[in-house]
C-alpha cells in the first residue's frame, strides 16, 4: 500500500458545522482516516452548515458523478441590507438610513412571499456572485474581487424546482447611518426553502429578489438538507466521526448505489467478477443508463449497455463499501407528480389508494391494508397516491401547525409502508395549477399513469378543483373503464372513528397515552438551543429545542418520552411549553434525558412523548421544584430508561 492510502474506500454524509470551509473539512476527514484521497461533491460556503458527501479513497472517482444532482436548502433572506459578497459575510454596500427608516423597505409592503417565490421557479439565467469560486481565463472570481478587480461572469442557465416559504421576522443589522455613524436596526427576513439544480447560487438568489423588491437583500443564513434525494438524516458530524475512529469503529459508509440515484444494480457473479476487475465487458440484459454492479457489499463498477453486451464505464478497484443488501423493506420509490403536465411513463397494473393520510394512523393503515389485500388477490402491485403539501394547508384553510407530521415525514412513513407490497409513493406536486386539476381530469391523469384495476378511498373522501369531487366521480369513472371502486368505511376504535380530527382532541387535551392507541406517533424534532443550565445543576443532561412550526404542539405540561440524539435513543423528561418557574425561560420545549453525556448544542434531536405526568406548575419554592422533577425523572428511569437501552441495543 502506498504511503498515505488507508485502504479505506467509501462516502461519508458530513453535517458541515459553520465556519470552515469545505477544504477545512476535507482536511478534517484527511486527519481522521489517515487517506490522502479524500474529496468532496459539492462546496458549501463558510457560513453555511448541512450537508457534505465526502469521498475517501478510491471513491473519489464517484465525485463526478455525485457534484451533478439536486440540492436543497433552508435560507434565511435580510431585506433592507445589500452586500458585496451577497451574504452577511460581506460589507454592507447598500441600505436604508437612520434619516429615512422606511425608504427602500417599502417594496416589502403588501407583498405574498408565496406569490414572489412561486415567480421565481423554473428555469433562469442566473448570474454568479462576484465573490464566488468561478474561474475565468485562469483567474478565480473571489480573488480578484478581494483585489478590487471585479470579472465580467457570465449568467448560466439553473433551475429552481421549488420555493416555498416557512416564515418570517426580523434580525439585528449594523448599518450606515449615511452622516458618518453607525446605528442598529432590525431588517426583516423571510425564512425560505429551496430545491434546485446543480450550479444554482442561493446567494444570488437573495440578490436578486432584493433587487426586484428595490431594497437589498443578503443571505444571512444557509443549511444543505438535501443532496439528490439523501436527506440530513443519519448524517455525522466532525467530532462524532473522530469519537468513531478513536473509538476504532467502523466508519458509517453511505451506499454509493444509493447515492447514485441509479436504482439499478446488478450482483456481479464469481466469473463476472474476474471480467470487472479486468475491464471486460459483461453479457446479458442491461437496462438503458447506468447500472452499479455489486460484489458482497461493495460497489465494484459502472457499466453501460452498448449493443448487445455491457461496457465498463468506471471500475474501482477493491470497490466502494456501504452497499446496501437487498431487502425487501427498502423504501418504495416516491414519484413527485405533476399531473399538469407530462406523465412518468409505466403504465403498470395497479391497485390504488388515495388520501392525505396526516399522521398515517389506525384508520390510515386499515384503509392501506384493504388496498394491499385486493392488490395481492389480483396478483398485482399497490401504489399509495397522496400529495406533497397537505390540501388544506397550502390554500390556508387550517394553519400549517394543525398537522399530525410535517410534509416530509408523512411521505417518507407511507414509502416505509408495506415494503414489497406498496411499489410507489405518487405525490401530487405543490402548485396552483396541481391543486386546480378538475377531478374528472385528475382521475384520468392518473389512469395515464397506472393501469387502474381499483380504487381504495374513505367512504368521505374529498379531492380535485374545490373538493368538489366525491366517492360517487370515482365509481363513475371506475365503471366506464373496468374497474373497480372500493370506497371503504372508516375505522372506529373505543365507538369513535379514528382520525386526525380525533388525534388533534386528544393531543389537545395532553392525553398522548390515548393517541398512540390509535396509533399516532408524538413526535417533536428541532435542534439544540442554549437554554437556563438548570438541568447540569441536577445532575442531567438539558435539550432545549425550537421544534418545528409545521407540526402541531401538544397541551403544554410535563410528558415522558424517549429523545434520539446522533441515531441513539436515551429516556427523557419533557417540558412542553414555557417553563413558569422561570421568568427567563423562552425555549417552548425542554427535554432532561437521562444517561447521556457530551455536548448536546446545535444538533439535531427526536423527541417521542409516550406519557402524560403533569400539567405546567408554578412553583413556590427551588425546594418544591427539585422535588417534583426529581420524581418525574425516578418515573421515567424507572418505566422508560429499560425501554430506551433495549432501543440502542436494537440499534
Amino acid at each position: 500500500m502506498k504511503r498515505g492510502e488507508s485502504g479505506l474506500c467509501g462516502i461519508l454524509a458530513v453535517d458541515k458545522p459553520k465556519g470552515i470551509s469545505s477544504h477545512d473539512v476535507v482536511n478534517a476527514v484527511r486527519r481522521v482516516t489517515g487517506e490522502r484521497r479524500v474529496g468532496h461533491a459539492g462546496t458549501l460556503d463558510p457560513m453555511a452548515t448541512g450537508l457534505m458527501l465526502v469521498c475517501v479513497g478510491a471513491a473519489t472517482r464517484l465525485s463526478a458523478y455525485l457534484t451533478g444532482h439536486d440540492k436543497r436548502y433552508t435560507a434565511r433572506i435580510v431585506f433592507g441590507a445589500a452586500t458585496d459578497t451577497d451574504d452577511a459575510e460581506g460589507r454592507i454596500t447598500t441600505a436604508y438610513t437612520k434619516t429615512a427608516p422606511g425608504e427602500g423597505l417599502a417594496g416589502l409592503a403588501g407583498i405574498d412571499p408565496q406569490e414572489l417565490l412561486d415567480s421565481i421557479e423554473g428555469e433562469a439565467m442566473q448570474l454568479p456572485p462576484a465573490y464566488s469560486a468561478i474561474k475565468k481565463n485562469g483567474v478565480t472570481a473571489y480573488k480578484a474581487a478581494r483585489e478590487g478587480r471585479e470579472l465580467e461572469l457570465e449568467p448560466r442557465r439553473v433551475s429552481i424546482y421549488r420555493a416555498r416559504f416557512i416564515g418570517a421576522g426580523f434580525e439585528e443589522a449594523d448599518l450606515d447611518d449615511g452622516q458618518g455613524g453607525r446605528f442598529t436596526a432590525l431588517l426583516p427576513y423571510w425564512d425560505v426553502d429551496l430545491e434546485v439544480s446543480k450550479g444554482t447560487y442561493i446567494r444570488s438568489i437573495a440578490r436578486d429578489l432584493g433587487q426586484s423588491l428595490g431594497c437589498g437583500a443578503h443571505l444571512s443564513a444557509l443549511r444543505r438538507t438535501e443532496v439528490g434525494g439523501r436527506g440530513l438524516g443519519g448524517s455525522v458530524t466532525l467530532e462524532e466521526l473522530g469519537e468513531l475512529a478513536a473509538a476504532g469503529a467502523e466508519l458509517p459508509w453511505e451506499d454509493p448505489v444509493a447515492l447514485l440515484g441509479l436504482g439499478r444494480s446488478r450482483e456481479l457473479s464469481e466469473d463476472e467478477l474476474a471480467d470487472v476487475a479486468n475491464g471486460r465487458a459483461l453479457k446479458g440484459a442491461f437496462p438503458q443508463g447506468l447500472t452499479a454492479c455489486t460484489s458482497k457489499g461493495r460497489l465494484m463498477a459502472l457499466y453501460k449497455q452498448v449493443g448487445s453486451t455491457a461496457k465498463p464505464e468506471l471500475v474501482i478497484p477493491g470497490g466502494v463499501s456501504g452497499v446496501a443488501a437487498a431487502q425487501p423493506s427498502a423504501a418504495s420509490e416516491l414519484i413527485l407528480w405533476d399531473p399538469c403536465t407530462a406523465q412518468p411513463a409505466g403504465r403498470e397494473p395497479r391497485v390504488l389508494v388515495i388520501g392525505v393520510f396526516d399522521g398515517v394512523h389506525k384508520g390510515h393503515r386499515y384503509l392501506i391494508d384493504a388496498a394491499l389485500e385486493d392488490a395481492a388477490a389480483r396478483g398485482v402491485k399497490a401504489s399509495i397516491v397522496t400529495f406533497e403539501t397537505d390540501p388544506d394547508e397550502f390554500f390556508g384553510r387550517e394553519p400549517g401547525s394543525f398537522k399530525l407530521m410535517g410534509n416530509d415525514e408523512r411521505l417518507a412513513a407511507l414509502r416505509a409502508y408495506a415494503p414489497g407490497q406498496v411499489a410507489e409513493v405518487v405525490a401530487m406536486r405543490s402548485s396552483k395549477e396541481n391543486y386546480a386539476v378538475e377531478p374528472e381530469a385528475f382521475l384520468d391523469r392518473l389512469g395515464a399513469l397506472f393501469e387502474v384495476e381499483g380504487i381504495h378511498v374513505g367512504a368521505d373522501f374529498r379531492f380535485g378543483c374545490r373538493a368538489a369531487g366525491t366517492v360517487d366521480d370515482i365509481a363513475r369513472w371506475c365503471a366506464a373503464r373496468g374497474a373497480d371502486c372500493c370506497p371503504q368505511d372508516l375505522l372506529s376504535i373505543e365507538g369513535e372513528v379514528v382520525s386526525a380530527t380525533r388525534i388533534r382532541r386528544l393531543l389537545e387535551a395532553g392525553d398522548v397515552d390515548a393517541a398512540r392507541r390509535l396509533g399516532a406517533r408524538v413526535v417533536l424534532r428541532g435542534s439544540v438551543v442554549h437554554g437556563r443550565g438548570e438541568g447540569g445543576g441536577m445532575g442531567f443532561a438539558t435539550a432545549n429545542i425550537e421544534p418545528r412550526a409545521d407540526v402541531m404542539m401538544p397541551r403544554e405540561g410535563v410528558y415522558g418520552g424517549f429523545c434520539t440524539v446522533a441515531g441513539r435513543c436515551y429516556a427523557a423528561a419533557v417540558n412542553v411549553g414555557v417553563a413558569r418557574s422561570f421568568e427567563e425561560a423562552t425555549s417552548p420545549v425542554e427535554a432532561h434525558l437521562l444517561d447521556f453525556s457530551g455536548d448536546l448544542y446545535g444538533k439535531p434531536v427526536e423527541l417521542e412523548l409516550v406519557h402524560w405526568m403533569r400539567p405546567q406548575i408554578k412553583f413556590e419554592s427551588q425546594e418544591e421544584l427539585i422535588s417534583t422533577v426529581m420524581g418525574n425523572i425516578q418515573w421515567v428511569r424507572d418505566e422508560l430508561a429499560p425501554l430506551a437501552a433495549s432501543r440502542r441495543r436494537e440499534s
